[in-house]
């Protein structure tokens, strides 16, 4: 539990530390058993021994800081944010990283992406690729439809969600003021 001073001496590490770089709490390279090495910065290898980690887990001993947008992650990249803080709503990728996203000072979700949990808004998750703005994560969800395409209306029974096609189907018109596709006159 010593670190060098110089070639003839050397001095003791603080009593949180197992192994040490210099004297002081912050400067620990390992930690007893028990404990977490929690490094502040990425390029520095020296910390202070913890009892729990408040960024994200490098390996079984070790932890780092979240970016600074996030309150809890599984990394140090600002799209690694499992929570965020008060006054931010995490938006996330779609269903193959649905755990993790990124945090946003929006009120609401922004467009591209629609509440997971209708009743806080706090977690966004983002629209199908065709999709401008949505309802769900499927290409049935759609409200509005990325340029150049055209929405063309699920049902009657959800009359402003639907598909985005590059063209109508055969039996629908373009309806270029409400950049929708209409159903023909049952007379055509």
């Amino acid at each position: 539990n010593q670190f060098e001073i110089d070639d003839n001496s050397c001095a003791l590490c603080d009593t949180s530390c197992s192994t040490c770089t210099s004297s002081g709490s912050n400067a620990c390279e390992s930690c007893p058993q028990g404990k977490i090495l929690s490094i502040i910065e990425e390029e520095i290898t020296a910390g202070s021994c913890i009892d729990k980690c408040e960024g994200y887990m490098v390996n079984d001993t070790t932890c780092r800081p979240c970016h600074s947008t996030c309150h809890s992650c599984i990394g140090p990249e600002i799209t690694s944010c499992l929570t965020c803080p008060e006054g931010y709503i995490l938006l996330t990728e779609g269903s193959e990283d649905a755990n993790k996203g990124s945090c946003s000072q929006d009120e609401t979700c922004p467009t591209s992406f629609y509440p997971l949990d209708q009743a806080s808004h706090k977690v966004c998750s983002s629209c199908h690729a065709s999709c401008l703005d949505c309802t769900g994560p499927n290409s049935s969800d759609c409200v509005s439809c990325r340029d150049p395409n055209i929405l063309v209306l699920n049902s009657s029974s959800t009359p402003s969600i639907g598909s985005c096609y590059a063209s109508c189907p055969t039996s629908f018109y373009n309806d270029p003021e409400n950049s929708r596709c209409k159903p023909c006159s049952k007379s055509c």
